[in-house]
């Protein structure tokens, strides 16, 4: 379902037909992605969510650099450790208490898959006398780049959840109409099973409806201000 069409059931359900304050199609579209986290958090302990591969969206070249010498110096690794950087920073997606929702990283042929870690365990790793012996490769992220030791690639594979476009959503004089690039974010797919989605509009209406009847009884203070940031 198109994230369009998710706010539009919502503003039905609620009969909001028109933006306020609070009740915009930003607040609308945040708490379908608040409440949807447990749920989602399930299906990835089960591993149900990564057989749908409708939710994950891929960028087929996420291009890599070389990590400069002062950042290698920050990593403490030995001079001859080779570490890459992705030229960008990732786009948003979507995570929950386990990491964010990725389902390959690897090689742009996708002979080569890589294995999620953090900086602190591969350090960990390497220190171990077995490692040499160590046939996976890694990767993890920091400050929203992606880091690969060990590879000599221009670029990588991404398959993802994403919650935004891979772009600043402006099209190019050679991009097609329907390419992502030219789609607008209420366009995009939402990156929840559609089986959920009855499931995640309840909960959404229950937590509007108690923001908005706060708001009724005594129109915006300081205190309700704070309460309806925890909720969002």
């Amino acid at each position: 379902m198109k994230v369009s069409e998710a706010i539009s059931r919502l503003r039905n359900l609620i009969k909001v037909v028109r933006e306020d304050a609070f009740i915009t199609d930003r607040f609308i579209y945040s708490m379908i992605m608040k409440v949807s986290k447990p749920l989602l958090r399930k299906e990835a302990l089960q591993v149900n969510i990564y057989k749908n591969s409708t939710l994950f969206k891929e960028i087929h070249y996420f291009e890599l650099v070389d990590v400069g010498s002062v950042e290698s110096k920050c990593f403490n690794f030995e001079s001859h450790c080779v570490i890459k950087r992705s030229k960008e920073k990732l786009p948003k997606i979507t995570n929950i208490d386990l990491g964010p929702i990725i389902r390959y990283v690897g090689s742009l042929d996708m002979s080569v898959a890589l294995t999620r870690t953090s900086l602190l365990e591969y350090k960990n790793k390497k220190k171990m006398s077995t490692f040499k012996y160590n046939k996976t490769h890694y990767y993890w992220i920091a400050d929203d780049y992606l880091y690969i030791p060990e590879v000599d690639w221009e670029a990588c594979r991404l398959e993802a959840m994403f919650e935004e476009s891979f772009d600043d959503g402006r099209c190019s004089d050679t991009d097609d109409e329907d390419s992502p690039q030219c789609k607008p974010e209420q366009e995009r797919e939402m990156p929840i099973p559609d089986y959920m989605l009855d499931d995640i509009e309840q909960k959404v209406f229950t937590e509007i409806v108690t923001a908005n009847k706060i708001l009724s009884i005594n129109p915006i203070n300081d205190r309700q201000t704070d309460i309806l940031k925890n909720i969002i």
